[in-house]
């Protein structure tokens, strides 16, 4: 799955002072969406599915670090729609 550099690079982070976090975040998404998609580990070994799903995981990180400072705003308790949808698309595809 994802390693570190490559979820630091993604959201663009060159400091390693956030590296515990960014992983809690990591092993966070991990946990989410393998809980959102049924027989997530079987369809892990599709590499099209898992590309997708790291995706997913990608978006889930660098919304989570990017408002990561505490929040009153609705929109903040919600996960994002396209989170949603991306995971109801992998959730429903046929990968045989």
């Amino acid at each position: 799955m994802l390693s570190l550099e490559d979820v630091k690079n993604y959201i663009r982070v060159d400091v390693d002072e956030d590296d515990k976090l960014i992983e809690n975040m990591m092993n966070s998404a991990y946990s989410y969406v393998r809980g959102a998609i049924d027989d997530f580990e079987i369809k892990c070994e599709n590499d099209l599915f898992e590309n997708k799903a790291e995706h997913i995981m990608l978006f889930l990180i660098a919304e989570w670090y990017d408002n990561r400072q505490y929040s009153r705003y609705e929109k903040y308790n919600e996960v994002s729609h396209i989170v949603t949808a991306m995971i109801q698309q992998i959730q429903l595809e046929d990968i045989n």
